[in-house]
């Protein structure tokens, strides 16, 4: 138990990464789509674009369906709030007034740790989690040809030695027929 525990859960880490960028993706992106106003240095056009593209990328995150390009478009956006947001800002520090901190007015940490948990998520893919994972094994079993059915793979199974049934079945015969015997 405990040694499965130590061992690296890369399909866990990666449905982790994959809730976490989502959560945070679709709370801001349907903030800046819902708004009447501009937030930021953009147009409102651009805001909307900027909060669908994030919404959607985050949406189709949960479920792992193209969580590396979703990562890859999420950590292009970062760069540019970066460059056109937060860099300005990097070595001030927090202002703080009587009313408050002024949110618009931090440094680029948190979008560099939302890149590095993007490229993170690129690295170790959807995981074993995901629709992506899915569609993969369906793709490379109709390449490979039909999976076995499950009474044959119960077959094989049974045989004992890890050899298809028609392959064991072969060799127990050769194996009866045999003086040696088994």
């Amino acid at each position: 138990m405990l040694a499965k525990l130590l061992r690296p859960q890369a399909d866990f880490a990666s449905l982790l990464l994959r809730a976490g960028l989502a959560s945070i993706f679709i709370v801001h992106g349907a903030i800046k789509v819902a708004q009447i106003a501009p937030l930021m240095n953009l147009s409102l056009a651009a805001q909307t674009a900027l909060g669908w593209t994030e919404l959607i990328c985050g949406l189709v995150m949960i479920p792992g369906v193209l969580s590396r390009l979703s990562a890859l478009v999420l950590a292009v956006l970062q760069v540019g709030a970066i460059a056109t947001e937060t860099y300005p800002y990097a070595m001030g520090g927090l202002v703080i007034r009587r009313q408050g901190v002024d949110w618009r007015q931090v440094g680029p940490e948190y979008n560099l740790v939302l890149i590095l948990m993007c490229l993170s998520l690129i690295v170790l893919g959807s995981g074993s989690l995901s629709i992506d994972a899915a569609l993969k094994r369906m793709i490379l079993g109709k390449k490979r040809g039909k999976a076995a059915p499950p009474a044959a793979a119960a077959a094989a199974a049974a045989a004992g030695d890890g050899q298809p049934a028609a392959v064991n079945g072969g060799i127990q015969a050769a194996e009866a027929a045999s003086p040696l015997g088994r």
